[in-house]
């Protein structure tokens, strides 16, 4: 009875672990993105955002975005750094 306890917690325990560890990709699409440091303002951005981290920005085309990645498309807008 006890081995079944601990063969059914090790499943349970890397079952969390292995979810924990999966963190969705999005990518959000704008017309510009401007990154609040004086740099000329990014035309037709895309922002790469894992998990709770920006991972990656730059230009449609010039930026590979991972196959199963969300796409967010906010055409039309522009991205903002927030203070």
């Amino acid at each position: 009875m006890r081995m079944w306890r601990i063969w059914v917690l090790s499943i349970v325990a890397l079952f969390v672990a292995a979810t924990g560890s999966i963190r969705e990709v999005i990518a959000i699409q704008a017309d510009r993105l401007i990154d609040g440091s004086g740099a000329a303002p990014v035309e037709n951005a895309v922002l790469m955002v894992e998990g709770d981290r920006i991972t990656a920005v730059g230009a449609v085309g010039g930026l590979l975005i991972p196959a199963g990645a969300r796409v967010i498309d906010l055409q039309g807008y522009t991205i903002l750094p927030r203070r």
